[in-house]
This record gives C-alpha cells, sequence and structure tokens, in this order.
C-alpha cells in the first residue's frame, strides 16, 4: 500500500510575503532605475498610491513594504550625516578601525553625490507615505478604537532620577526625550554602573509611532530589549565617562563593547542615583 504524501500547505506569513514580493516587483524595477541612472532619476513621477490601490494593498502588506525599505532609507539617512562631517573614507587613518560601520559606509556610496542619495531618500519617502495611506485606509474601513497619545510631561511626572552630579560634572537630560527614543544611556552614580537600554521596536523615520521607541511608567523604562539592554561597572569612572560624553553614537558603543567588565541585564528601574546620561533618537 503507497504511502500518501502529505502535502505542506504555506502559512499565513509565508503567504503574506510572497504577495508582497509580488507587489515590489513594478516598485524594484521602478528603484533599478535609480540605481542605474541616479542622475536622470525622478523620485516624485511613480504613481505608487494608485499601484497599491490597484494591487489592493492591505495594512498588513503596506507594514511589510515599509519594514522592507527602512534599512535602505536609515543607511542613506546615516551617510548623509557622515557627509556633513566632511568625512571621507580614504581620510580614516589608521589608528581608526579600517572595517568600522562608517568607513564602509562612505566607501560603499563614494561614486553618488549628495543629491543623488537625497533622490533615494525622497523615493522611499513616497513609499513610506504611501503604505501610511494605504494603512489608514485599512484602518478607517476597520474603525478601530482610538488610543489617547500621553503626554510626555505627564508620562515622566513621576520619575526619579539624578539631575546633576558636581563631582563627575554630569547633567541629566530632559527626561521627555526619552518618549519614543530609540536607547537611553544611564549611569548610575552609586554602584558606578554606565548602562544601556535600546529599545525593543524602533522608529526610523522619527515618527513617534505608538508602539514604538522607549516610554516611561512611573519610575520605570519601558518598551525595551530585555536582552540587549545591559550594564557595566567602570573601574575608572571619571576618566571613561569623560571620553564617553564628548564621543559620537557610533563611537559610544566601542566604547561600551570595549569595557572589560560583565555586562549585567538592566531591569529598567531608575532611581535618584541615576544620571539620564543621553537619549539617542
Amino acid at each position: 500500500m503507497e504511502e500518501t504524501q502529505e502535502i505542506k500547505r504555506p502559512t499565513i506569513q509565508e503567504r503574506v510575503h510572497a504577495r508582497v514580493q509580488q507587489i515590489l516587483e513594478p516598485v524594484e524595477t521602478w528603484l533599478e532605475k535609480y540605481l542605474d541612472h541616479p542622475d536622470r532619476f525622478n523620485p516624485d513621477t511613480y504613481k505608487l498610491v494608485d499601484l497599491f490601490k490597484k494591487e489592493q494593498v492591505g495594512g498588513v502588506h503596506a507594514r511589510k513594504i515599509i519594514e522592507y525599505y527602512e534599512p535602505q532609507y536609515k543607511e542613506f539617512k546615516e551617510l548623509l550625516a557622515l557627509r556633513k562631517k566632511n568625512l571621507k573614507f580614504k581620510e580614516i587613518t589608521d589608528d581608526e578601525d579600517n572595517d568600522s560601520d562608517d568607513r564602509q559606509l562612505l566607501e560603499s556610496y563614494d561614486g553618488m553625490a549628495d543629491d543623488e542619495i537625497e533622490k533615494g531618500i525622497r523615493a522611499f519617502d513616497n513609499i513610506f507615505k504611501a503604505c501610511d495611506y494605504m494603512i489608514s485606509i485599512a484602518n478607517a474601513n476597520r474603525k478601530p478604537r482610538k488610543k489617547k497619545a500621553v503626554d510626555p510631561e505627564k508620562m515622566v511626572s513621576k520619575l526619579q532620577f539624578k539631575k546633576e552630579d558636581q563631582t563627575l560634572q554630569l547633567q541629566s537630560v530632559d527626561p521627555k526625550e526619552i518618549v519614543y527614543a530609540e536607547a537611553l544611556w544611564v549611569y548610575n552614580t552609586k554602584t558606578r554602573k554606565l548602562g544601556k537600554y535600546v529599545a525593543s521596536s524602533l522608529d526610523p523615520r522619527g515618527m513617534n509611532r505608538p508602539g514604538t521607541g522607549l516610554t516611561i511608567k512611573g519610575t520605570s523604562i519601558k518598551g525595551f530589549d530585555e536582552e540587549n539592554s545591559t550594564q557595566k561597572t567602570l573601574r575608572k569612572p571619571e576618566e571613561q565617562l569623560k571620553e564617553f560624553i564628548s564621543a559620537g553614537p557610533k563611537k559610544v558603543l566601542e566604547l561600551y563593547d570595549a569595557i572589560k567588565t560583565m555586562g549585567i541585564k538592566l531591569n529598567g528601574r531608575i532611581n535618584g542615583e541615576v544620571i539620564l546620561l543621553r537619549a539617542v533618537r
């Protein structure tokens, strides 16, 4: 008797992924024109909303499309930020890490002018706007209950933290900057621990979308990645913090990784011994 072979049916996630790839075929063809001839590319001519309506793009598909293109969008933004510092990848000396993310990013797009990179950013912006429009239509049809936005001022009203430390010459940032931030650096003056809170859900476009970034509830940080949010003890806080405060966002991560003490998971609680060093948005 022959065994019947069970037919594997695709999961809902696999079906959504396949449908998104199908929807994006003409979009990818359009973006290929940008990569081939960025000087002649116009990011504002493609009627993306009309395409998405024709393809009956739903809210789930639109969110997946945003998720698909956000890494490239963020990379272009970081590239322009580096170029504003007038930094060239060839100028990064042997004293620095030649395999650093900054160097690789600058080298990868060395042949593209700023205005060509800005065209790519505008193209992605238009894709995101079209997706946001389709999401708004889907939400309107579903008529969800609207969440009342929480005022950041009210959100941080009960947060207990150390405003300044004269010995170390440290001063806390405005706690309202933590709300929707991608990361928060803190220093406990009593335990000499430097901590890094990383948001579990990022918002690369900085739209302060509910459910993204860090938030505050009472005296605790919420919305952080429990696995990647850690703290390390500083052996020489006066020296290490001075370098930390003056460093850029990526250099800060390098300095933290270079601390040899063991990393311990953060619990989210903030108290009167904790300085809010910097919020990364």
